[in-house]
């Protein structure tokens, strides 16, 4: 067990969370990059205010951590995509 993991056991998370927890934020990650570019894009062809073009990924963002930190301050379950489940009915599996 590495010195990283120590604190994350003793406080009863495991390795599986702690990787969830890390491949969610990097997919943040990318969506804010992603947001980021695009309305810089928008706003430099004058399609979106220059105003609106800066603070739309911070507020997308500031939504998305308010919702997740209520989701764990209140100790809920994110939601699942049960895609498979879905299909599987569809086909009458």
């Amino acid at each position: 067990m590495t010195t990283m993991e120590k604190p994350a056991r003793a406080c009863g998370i495991s390795r599986r969370a702690v990787l969830a927890s890390v491949a969610a934020s990097i997919f943040i990650f990318f969506i804010f990059l992603f947001l980021m570019f695009f309305f810089l894009a928008m706003g430099k062809g004058n399609h979106v205010h220059p105003l609106v073009a800066g603070w739309v990924p911070d507020a997308t963002l500031l939504v998305i951590g308010c919702y997740l930190l209520w989701l764990r301050s209140t100790n809920r379950e994110m939601f699942k995509f049960s895609f498979r489940k879905k299909i599987c009915k569809l086909i009458n599996f």
